[in-house]
């Protein structure tokens, strides 16, 4: 499931990056038809989007190992009965 949603993110990146390019030459004249300056650049910080995703997947690292010691702690009759209520 995470990896679907990293693909899927990084599937709208790409066409938000393709849209950006397409719009961003329109943005970059003020209300009187005058170039802006400086002009627009549209920028990707790889090394803050890479600790970005590090981050993330360290936290679902901790999420998931934290859901298996729980479980496992519990008995298997609490857990069965868990389902009665």
């Amino acid at each position: 499931m995470f990896g679907i949603g990293c693909g899927w993110n990084r599937l709208c990146r790409s066409q938000l990056a393709g849209l950006g390019s397409i719009i961003m030459p329109f943005l970059s004249y003020n209300d009187h038809g005058t170039q802006v300056l400086p002009p627009f650049v549209l920028e990707i910080n790889w090394a803050t989007l890479a600790i970005t995703y590090g981050f993330m997947i360290f936290v679902f690292t901790l999420i998931i190992l934290g859901m298996i010691r729980f479980i496992r702690r519990i008995s298997m009759q609490r857990i069965l009965r868990l389902g009665e209520l």
